[in-house]
């Protein structure tokens, strides 16, 4: 990869980055406690890939659909037929993902300059964030991907692959990313020409919260029959644990039983991996204060504002949880900042006496 990648600079150091992640977890844990690192859902994915290598593929569709998180595993199991180690070949997918993710955000932004490459790597959570869980045999990189696809590819067939890929991968993302586009688009073209204020733009924000929590109830409903069932009936506390996901600070909010550290550890990871604040801090206060939405980001609030509402009637709602959408969200801040620059830009070039006739 180091080869492939040898133009890249960015992405020799993500690499390399993650070469080293994944060898001192290896040595600090054994290979087999590695597994419950961060999250033992390493060990669950892990399980599946010597499943499917002892057993071969099962035609049992419920396995398919919800059980083996195919998108993933199925690429993982691919490297470790050919000798990899199941836990390291679901990391060296993750990685994948993440290569990919880096080169779409930096084609999609049209990075000219060191500097850009470095800030855009960081607001896209492709840095030290990217980097930690591509060492991991999670499926957050490979969902970062999906949803980015999803926003910035215009051909429907992608659009409708990355949406299939999210529903195996977790169903609920999808759901919102379907129907936040949709309300997204449909808004935008309504109000092609109209100027939003902080207040509408609060407004709609609301909205898709509120649609994310109906959303919850009808999901219920569709899976086990049990309707008008909601994980919560507002209040403080629950308004609380939904604004803390637009400043990354979920912790604080949760019931201490589903936090397995302290504050204090979670706060010096929230320094170390400072982009988990920085993207949805930036990125909210983009999207309260901008005057003209641009597609995208009408899209992205729709689709994170209804994710949030789904999300906070469950138990697990963390940063990790949001991952999915730092790459999006920081694109929308980045565009919206590269369209503000441009424009100051051409109003300081601008003759007075042009001025002056305008």
């Amino acid at each position: 990869m180091l080869w492939l990648t040898r133009r890249q600079w960015v992405m020799q150091l993500q690499i390399l980055g993650w070469m080293f992640l994944t060898t001192v977890i290896a040595l600090r844990y054994g290979l087999l406690e590695q597994q419950n690192f961060y999250s033992n859902d390493q060990r669950y994915y892990a399980d599946i890939v010597n499943e499917i290598l002892d057993t071969g593929l099962t035609l049992d569709l419920d396995w398919w659909l919800t059980t083996a998180r195919i998108p993933y595993v199925l690429p993982s199991t691919i490297f470790a037929a050919i000798g990899i180690e199941p836990l390291l070949a679901l990391k060296f997918v993750s990685l994948l993902a993440l290569l990919a993710t880096t080169s779409l955000t930096q084609r999609v932004v049209r990075t000219t300059s060191t500097g850009d490459v470095v800030i855009t790597s960081y607001l896209s959570a492709t840095a030290l964030i990217g980097v930690f869980f591509a060492s991991l045999g999670l499926r957050e990189t490979t969902m970062m991907l999906f949803v980015l696809w999803f926003f910035t590819r215009p051909t429907t067939v992608v659009k409708l692959g990355a949406l299939l890929g999210l529903g195996l991968l977790r169903p609920h993302l999808a759901a919102a990313v379907l129907i936040g586009s949709l309300a997204g688009l449909a808004l935008h073209k309504l109000r092609r020409d109209s100027t939003a204020t902080p207040l509408t733009n609060f407004a709609y924000l609301t909205a898709a919260l509120g649609i994310g929590y109906y959303v919850y109830s009808s999901g219920l409903q569709f899976q086990s029959g049990m309707g008008g069932v909601f994980g919560h009936t507002w209040g403080v506390s629950p308004v609380l644990r939904i604004a803390s996901n637009f400043v990354g600070l979920q912790f604080l909010t949760v019931r201490e039983s589903t936090v397995a550290f302290s504050t204090t550890s979670l706060l010096l990871l929230r320094l170390l991996l400072s982009e988990t604040v920085i993207i949805p801090l930036l990125f909210t206060t983009a999207v309260i204060l901008t005057r003209r939405y641009s597609l995208l980001m009408q899209s992205v609030t729709w689709s994170f504002g209804i994710y949030i509402g789904i999300a906070t009637n469950t138990d697990f709602n963390s940063f990790r949880q949001n991952i999915p959408f730092m790459p999006v969200m920081g694109l929308v801040v980045l565009l919206a900042w590269k369209e503000h620059r441009e424009s100051r830009s051409e109003i300081q070039t601008t003759p007075l006496t042009a001025r002056r006739e305008t």
